[in-house]
């Protein structure tokens, strides 16, 4: 219960700190910039294994600001799998996430992704210390 609050907490933090970044009025929104709902994730460690997960049995919502993000992610039950966020930036087709601060000390590093936007749907693929990651996620509304 205590590991599941201070990740709420933590992902309040950063939630609030990426609405507070100010934007110059007029100024236009990243297409990524808005908050997103995994519908599904498949990771290929190096040796092959490979983990496959979907919502409902996992559910995760990520929030991009203009230069911050967050992410929690929870299991069916509402018990916490893990959150995490920091800064990101966009290089031409590259989403590089720097995560501070995470549930998660291992996953503390930069994450650099091929990304592109259909209709809701937001694909990105990369690989991170082996593991190749492939998540899709949906414009939350």
């Amino acid at each position: 219960m205590r590991n599941k609050l201070a990740a709420v907490a933590l992902f309040s933090v950063a939630v609030t700190a990426s609405c507070r970044t100010s934007q110059t009025a007029g100024a236009t929104i990243h297409p990524l910039q808005g908050n997103w709902e995994l519908v599904s994730a498949r990771y290929t460690r190096a040796n092959g294994e490979i983990a496959e997960v979907r919502a409902p049995e996992l559910r995760s919502l990520k929030v991009i600001g203009p230069s911050r993000f967050a992410f929690i992610t929870v299991r069916e039950d509402g018990s916490l799998v893990r959150a995490a966020g920091g800064r990101y930036r966009i290089e031409n087709d590259k989403y590089i996430e720097t995560i501070d601060y995470t549930s998660a000390s291992h996953m503390r590093g930069d994450y650099i992704f091929d990304w592109r936007i259909e209709g809701d749907l937001w694909y990105h693929t990369g690989t991170h210390e082996g593991v190749r990651f492939e998540e899709i996620w949906r414009r939350a509304r």
